[in-house]
């Protein structure tokens, strides 16, 4: 005679084997979202400081007088722009970066800015570096060419 169902071992092998499956799939999404979360941060960090990295230097390229002040470890406090605005006029725009926030004038630019590096080269060039303040720190470097332009 056959039995419909299963016996008590059969099921209790079932369930183990259901268990064991269930937690690895557990497991693997755990994991990888939160690496997927972590990437995510660095590529946020990424792109802010890329955006920092790209105002900087635009605004580099297009003033006429640049005044910097660095600690002694070239480590950026402040630097003052002047160029043209839209309308043609000379105007002197304030990049400070104060904790870890780059800011240009009294707004936020940036955040998770943990240093900005900048070297002047006399009568050659602004070296830039930027460090992300995350776990794995992300730099940037760039040189921008200063030639012709005033620079304190």
């Amino acid at each position: 005679m056959a039995t419909k169902g299963l016996t008590l071992l059969e099921l209790v092998i079932a369930l183990a084997i259901w268990g064991i499956i269930s937690m690895g799939v557990f497991f693997l999404w755990h994991h990888t979202s939160g690496t997927a979360v972590v990437m995510l941060e660095r590529q946020s960090a990424f792109e802010r400081a890329r955006g920092s990295m790209d105002a900087l230097i635009m605004n580099i390229q297009m003033a006429s007088h640049i005044t910097l002040a660095t600690d002694t470890n070239d480590r950026m406090q402040s630097m003052v722009i002047r160029a043209r605005n839209p309308l043609g006029q000379l105007h002197d725009y304030a990049f400070t970066h104060v904790g870890n926030t780059l800011r240009i004038g009294g707004n936020e630019f940036a955040s998770n800015i943990e240093r900005i590096y900048i070297v002047y080269v006399p009568g050659r060039r602004v070296d830039i570096t930027i460090v992300t303040g995350c776990e794995e720190p992300i730099m940037l470097f760039s040189s921008v060419c200063v030639r012709y332009k005033i620079v304190i």
